[in-house]
């Protein structure tokens, strides 16, 4: 016997779409903010708790988007229940949809049109 797979394929052009739209909606609902680039010397779940409390996402479903991965933004972040860290690459429908608020970096920003198109 093998395990039955769910997987279920989507076309690119579909799971482009699915992204774009995701977007639109927290762009039309105002929940996207853009900060300037920011990084930690050493993981530091402190300072970051501190930046999540001054853009007043404390206990909100929160997804900062970096342009590429920041290893210490990302060990700062996963100790925290309603914050995640991705990277412009990595970004995906689902995790854009289960975001309450999403928080893009000015570099993150400027590459997102390679994202969309």
């Amino acid at each position: 016997p093998e395990p039955r797979s769910y997987n279920m394929k989507l076309n690119k052009k579909v799971r482009s779409s699915a992204r774009k739209s995701a977007l639109l909606h927290k762009f039309n609902n105002k929940e996207v903010k853009v900060i300037e680039e920011f990084s930690f010397e050493k993981p530091s779940t402190k300072n970051y708790q501190n930046i999540v409390n001054a853009l007043d996402m404390a206990h909100e479903r929160t997804l900062f988007v970096t342009k590429e991965g920041n290893k210490n933004i990302y060990l700062s972040s996963r100790n925290l229940p309603f914050s995640e860290v991705s990277n412009l690459e990595q970004l995906n429908t689902y995790e854009l949809l289960k975001a309450k608020h999403i928080v893009f970096t000015e570099e993150a920003i400027k590459n997102l049109q390679k994202l969309i198109s």
